[in-house]
């Protein structure tokens, strides 16, 4: 039943972003500007962005499970080391960032975004939380596409 939800919103979005510009244009010649604007504004930022969510046809960003699998590797990591006292989670996950950049495996870009995502994260709880919705997502799009 899910899925013949989701397709029935994919239609949705679909029509409804289609359909505006010439409902727009039409509105535009045979009402005025305001009615053709009124078009616009209710199509485009209101029942396109609508239905994409009703859909689940929302793209979140990050959750390639290949990252997901590694930053779930470096909390684990980081887990173990603090219970040891070796060293905090934080050092031990920035440490793992800054060897993966220095190996070239990360480019400028991807360094910086994920030692933006770092410094926000507070704790190691926070980390798994974001992998664990990463995972989810992850597994909804793939009920969605079978």
């Amino acid at each position: 039943m899910a899925r013949r939800t989701n397709w029935f919103f994919q239609s949705l979005t679909a029509i409804a972003a289609v359909a505006t510009l010439p409902l727009g244009i039409l509105a535009g010649l045979f009402v005025g500007l305001t009615a053709a604007l009124a078009v616009f504004v209710v199509g485009w930022l209101l029942l396109v962005p609508t239905f994409a969510i009703l859909s689940g046809e929302t793209m979140a960003v990050g959750t390639d499970p290949d990252e997901v699998e590694r930053w779930m590797d470096v909390a684990e990591r980081a887990k173990e080391r603090g219970r040891n006292g070796n060293e905090t989670a934080d050092e031990n996950s920035l440490e793992t960032l800054r060897d993966r950049y220095a190996r070239g495996e990360l480019t400028d870009e991807q360094f910086e975004h994920k030692l933006e995502r770092l410094l926000e994260t507070e704790t190691l709880e926070d980390v798994e939380k974001w992998a664990q919705d990463a995972r989810d997502e992850r597994d909804r799009n793939l009920e969605y596409e079978s």
